[in-house]
């Protein structure tokens, strides 16, 4: 029987976490996918130190992630199978240590310090900012775009229901991502053009994806900063963007798309938002926390959206709360 003290450990403890992310940054998941092995021939694969090793695979016996078998070798438990990329890819590559993800968790250690200096952490524990750090290493890029394409999917399918595109020629999605969203749009609507803007690191990603569902007629990839000049289109997509700034930078961000577009033109806005409804508080206090170490932006209130479009100089036309608890607004000028 535990006490509640005990409890309330076990539940801050980071002893977990840490020691499965250092299991799956070595593969160690995937070579026990192939078999039992001998701790020794975990080390040598992974070129581990013997002794460390031995120590992280009895924590993760103890926890249920591995067992020994009769013969003394490891094996993976039902759980531990979870861990393994070929089960569940985005569980694998959030747990991986050396990823985007991973230096993003890394960054929640400088909270306290946050708390005081209001400062982001990331750029004091890696000597550079999140996007800087990204677009300078092409593992961290890689690893950056495979998360931004898997939640991808889910957000033009839910723009698809609720938005119309029949006015629209030309689509201009503003920190676009690997594209997914321009190849949906311009995929149900065959006579519409898409532009993604983005960084090198993503508009490769974004451009392999225009090749590969033969889109290269009507989409193109445009390198570029969202706090620059914008490409000239009519509907304006910013999806999970404003969340990564800071008010100031997120206004910049609207600030451009008010002056790129014409003045029947819109912005489509697609972000979490506080208090939605929709049961997802978890997620957005967990993203809130995420954005205030990783890059100083923050998960807002409907109103504080609707402030910033002001602000911009754009009003507010529609606005719906999205089954996934998704915030989504169209704007246009102020009349």
């Amino acid at each position: 029987m535990h006490s509640e003290d005990e409890d309330v450990y076990e539940l801050s403890s980071l002893m977990t976490p840490w020691v499965l992310r250092t299991a799956v940054t070595i593969d160690l998941p995937a070579l026990l996918e192939e078999g039992p092995r001998s701790t020794a021939e975990l080390a040598a694969l992974t070129r581990s130190d013997p002794s460390t090793l031995t120590r992280i695979v009895r924590y993760l016996a103890c926890t249920g992630f591995v067992k020994e078998n009769p013969e003394g070798q490891v094996a993976l438990t039902g759980l531990g199978r979870r861990l393994c990329s070929s089960v569940d890819p985005l569980l694998s590559l959030l747990l991986k240590a050396d990823s985007a993800a991973g230096r993003i968790d890394a960054s929640l250690a400088t909270l306290p310090s946050a708390l005081a200096q209001g400062q982001v952490g990331y750029a004091r524990l890696f000597g550079k900012d999140f996007y800087q750090d990204v677009a300078s290493d092409p593992e961290l890029s890689r690893s950056w775009n495979e998360l931004m394409a898997d939640g991808a999917p889910s957000i033009v399918e839910e723009i698809l229901q609720h938005v119309a595109f029949d006015a629209s020629s030309h689509v201009i999605d503003v920190g676009g991502g690997t594209g997914h969203l321009v190849a949906g749009v311009t995929q149900k609507y065959r006579d519409i053009f898409g532009c993604v803007l983005e960084l090198p690191y993503a508009a490769a990603a974004a451009s392999a994806l225009f090749a590969e569902l033969q889109l290269t007629g009507r989409c193109r990839v445009q390198e570029g900063s969202f706090f620059d000049d914008l490409p000239e289109g009519d509907t304006y997509f910013l999806a999970s963007v404003l969340h990564e700034w800071p008010d100031g930078d997120a206004l910049k961000i609207l600030r451009r798309c008010a002056e790129a577009m014409p003045a029947h033109g819109r912005v489509i806005i697609v972000d979490r938002i506080v208090d939605s409804g929709k049961g997802d508080d978890a997620l957005v206090a967990n993203l809130d926390i995420m954005m205030l170490t990783a890059t100083g932006g923050r998960e807002r209130t409907r109103e504080e959206i609707a402030n910033l479009v002001e602000s911009a100089g754009m009003q507010v036309q529609k606005q719906t709360v999205l089954a996934s608890g998704r915030f989504l607004v169209e704007a246009g000028r102020a009349k």
